[in-house]
């Protein structure tokens, strides 16, 4: 699993690109621990982008729902976006899909932020 994070114009977001299949513990565990870093950084939402990634095992799916509920519970949010059809099915048949918040793609979601964000200063 390779990631690249990229601040986006939301001062407190970064979106975590996840590239291939992750499939596997050691690719979850990584997650996991780029994520908890990301929180205690400071960070807000993180966009995860799965544009790239085709499968999720069971224990990525778990560590996305891990960092969902340890961003909700620090007042942050965790969202998905370029869910390929790999990714969406795993989604659906687990209902995570009714748990996240799904952005077709990385730049909806970043505008989706900066309209909240302006919406809740006015």
């Amino acid at each position: 699993m390779l990631t690249q994070d990229t601040q986006i114009p939301h001062e407190d977001t970064t979106v975590l690109a996840l590239r291939g299949n992750l499939m596997s513990r050691p690719d979850a565990a990584a997650l996991r621990s780029r994520i908890q870093r990301l929180a205690l950084d400071g960070i807000a939402t993180i966009v995860v982008d799965l544009s790239e990634t085709r499968r999720l095992g069971a224990a990525a799916l778990g560590e996305l729902v891990r960092g969902y509920c340890l961003m909700r519970e620090s007042g942050g949010d965790l969202q998905l976006a370029g869910v390929t059809a790999g990714v969406r099915s795993a989604l659906e048949i687990t209902r995570l899909a009714e748990v996240f918040q799904v952005r077709e793609r990385v730049d909806s979601a970043a505008r989706g932020l900066a309209t909240h964000a302006l919406t809740t200063a006015a």
